[in-house]
């Protein structure tokens, strides 16, 4: 079984939208497409900001039968002279408790006015997610978050904090695959500065062509659904139409085509709780 996820933002001035031809919305139009064709669901995780951008797109995006719309922060950390401040404040890139329960509320009502459906699935921008933003989230009705970026030998996905949390655990695009602006040459020359900690912050240091991307990402969703696990991937819209406007996602959905998909809300019941109970006291 595989869950396909993607992450959607307003105007970031980012690398990626500098070098794209259509706003992440309407990216994430083309890849609900691409994923239909392929009878594969896909839950894309909005901010709050793009709801409101892009309100007409959202709600036709929300229209299409194997799309679900969740949470994906506010802003996404936006503008950087506010968030440095509540680090400052709170010790944490998302900021202090009481941010993190405004934000997460605000975008969770911004969704479900949008799309008319539930907000129950959260990924917080760059990964960036602590046990404040665990509490927040449950506090507004969240109950699976997909924060945690493991290997692919995580097989299942576990509770944390009160939370069903599915770990991505299938090499994700953003730090690894070189596309736009991300070129070899980008990574050489920035690595020493980012610390290449791939985790959707700075370069990472093992990054790959297109091709290269996909073959790895087809071995670790057949290894982990070989073992029955449930293989979450991060596949953004935008880097798809960057890296060569969605052809690789076509191949990358043909391949996946073969595995069951679910969204990442049924997750909750499509699984035996008791296949998560050794997980269930996980605290970190």
């Amino acid at each position: 079984m595989i869950c396909l996820t993607g992450d959607v933002h307003q105007p970031l001035g980012s690398m990626d939208q500098r070098a794209a031809r259509l706003n992440e919305v309407a990216c994430a139009l083309r890849y609900a497409e691409v994923g239909e064709r392929c009878d594969l669901k896909a839950t894309l995780f909005v901010t709050g900001r793009a709801a409101i951008k892009h309100e007409a797109e959202l709600r036709e995006l929300a229209g299409r039968e194997n799309v679900r719309i969740e949470g994906h922060t506010y802003s996404a950390f936006q503008p950087r002279l506010l968030f440095r401040l509540l680090r400052f404040l709170g010790g944490a890139v998302y900021g202090p408790a009481w941010y993190q329960s405004w934000d997460i509320a605000h975008t969770v009502r911004l969704i479900e006015r949008v799309t008319g459906r539930p907000c129950v699935a959260w990924r917080t921008h760059a990964f960036q997610s602590n046990r404040y933003t665990y509490a927040a989230a449950h506090a507004a009705g969240v109950q699976v978050i997909s924060d945690e970026v493991t290997g692919p030998d995580v097989l299942f996905p576990r509770y944390r904090w009160g939370l069903l949390s599915l770990p991505i655990n299938v090499l994700e695009d953003h730090t690894h695959l070189y596309h736009g602006l991300r070129t070899p040459e980008h990574v050489r020359r920035v690595r020493p500065k980012g610390g290449g900690r791939g985790i959707g912050v700075g370069p990472d240091p093992a990054s790959y062509t297109p091709e290269e991307w996909a073959a790895i990402v087809t071995a670790q969703v057949e290894h982990i659904t070989s073992r029955g696990g449930l293989a979450t991937l991060l596949v953004h819209p935008i880097c798809m139409h960057v890296a060569d406007d969605f052809q690789t996602f076509e191949r990358l959905c043909r391949a996946l085509s073969r595995y069951g998909s679910i969204w990442a809300h049924e997750a909750l019941t499509e699984y035996s709780v008791k296949r998560w109970d050794v997980h269930s006291k996980c605290n970190t």
